[in-house]
């Protein structure tokens, strides 16, 4: 049987038949219904939530690629366009096959700093349910501690061991919610 899935909102995208001819309209109280009733549903099934849009039965059945991200780990993309991140430094492969294949201008190479590893660090960690430590949530802007208070306060955010996690309420709103933080 099934042990993992992904549960996404559909995203229209400019020049897709949906988008042309308007054939989705988009209302946030239904969209918001539907995700809630399918979380209720896969629970009531087995599954857990472990990041922002995906649930397992069991932690083997988890997608280590995604967690790798999440969690900061150094990884290798191969082919057109594709990224890695070793340590701090971050290269992207060209864009092209073609160009790719030839090997011309293989990569472009970024260093991050440690403000843009903590970023990274926070805005990836909080889209698990792993979370991030508080401190460095805290430590990231002076206004974070009265945002963690209210998260907290509101139920969008969890606490265990230092560890701030968002709960399924503070999903939804993940976009909202975490650009406050950075």
């Amino acid at each position: 049987g099934v042990n993992h899935l992904s549960l996404y909102e559909l995203t229209l995208e400019e020049g897709t038949l949906f988008y042309k001819n308007d054939i989705y309209e988009r209302d946030e109280e239904a969209v918001i219904s539907f995700l809630n009733s399918m979380i209720d549903y896969l629970a009531n099934q087995g599954f857990s939530r472990y990041e922002i849009s995906n649930y397992s039965k069991n932690n083997s059945a988890r997608s280590l690629h995604n967690l790798n991200y999440w969690r900061q780990k150094d990884y290798l993309g191969f082919g057109p366009s594709a990224v890695s991140t070793i340590v701090n430094v971050r290269t992207k492969n060209i864009s092209t096959l073609e160009n790719y294949l030839l090997g011309n201008d293989p990569f472009e190479r970024e260093e991050l700093t440690k403000d843009q590893m903590t970023f990274e660090k926070i805005m990836l960690g909080l889209r698990s349910c792993e979370g991030v430590e508080k401190q460095l949530v805290a430590d990231r802007k002076i206004e974070n501690n009265s945002l963690i208070d209210e998260y907290l306060k509101e139920g969008y955010f969890q606490e265990r061991d230092n560890q701030l996690s968002f709960t399924d309420k503070g999903l939804l709103l993940y976009n909202e919610l975490v650009s406050k933080l950075l």
